[in-house]
C-alpha cells in the first residue's frame, strides 16, 4: 500500500477517534490486510487519543485574543490604502475597448479605398489629338 492510502486510512481512522466513534483496527485491517505497518499505526493513534485530555482555553483567554484580533483588524484596515474603485475599472476597460473598435474601422475603411483607387481617364482632348 503506498503512503498516500495509508496517511488517508489514518486520517478516516483519527477523525472517527475524535468524533468518539470507536472503530477496531481489526476492522480496517480487514480491508487493508495487505499492509503490515498499517496495524501498528492504528494502534498508536487509538493509544494518543485514549491518553489526550480534550483541552478547552479558559474563558478569559478567548476574550484577550477576541479583544487583540480586533484591535489588529482595525489598525490593518485603518492603515490599509484606499484602492481604485471597481466602476472606475470597468469605465476605463470599455473606453479602451471603444478606441480599439474604432480604430479597427478606421483601418479597415483606409484599407478599402486605398485598394479601390480609380483607374485614371484618358481626357477628350488627347484622344482628339491622336485622330
Amino acid at each position: 500500500m503506498d503512503r498516500k492510502l495509508i496517511a488517508e486510512v489514518l486520517a478516516a481512522h483519527a477523525d472517527r477517534l475524535v468524533q468518539g466513534q470507536r472503530t477496531k483496527a481489526r476492522e480496517i485491517l480487514s480491508v487493508f490486510s495487505d499492509d503490515q505497518n498499517l496495524e501498528p499505526l492504528l494502534e498508536v493513534a487509538e493509544e494518543v487519543k485514549d491518553t489526550m485530555a480534550p483541552v478547552k482555553p479558559p474563558p478569559e483567554f478567548r476574550r484577550d485574543l477576541e479583544t487583540k484580533l480586533l484591535a489588529e483588524a482595525q489598525e490593518a484596515l485603518a492603515t490599509e490604502k484606499p484602492t481604485p474603485s471597481m466602476g472606475r475599472s470597468v469605465i476605463l476597460i470599455i473606453l479602451a475597448g471603444l478606441g480599439s473598435l474604432i480604430l479597427s474601422i478606421v483601418g479597415l475603411i483606409l484599407f478599402f479605398f486605398r485598394g479601390r483607387k480609380p483607374k485614371p481617364r484618358r481626357s477628350q482632348s488627347s484622344s482628339r489629338a491622336s485622330s
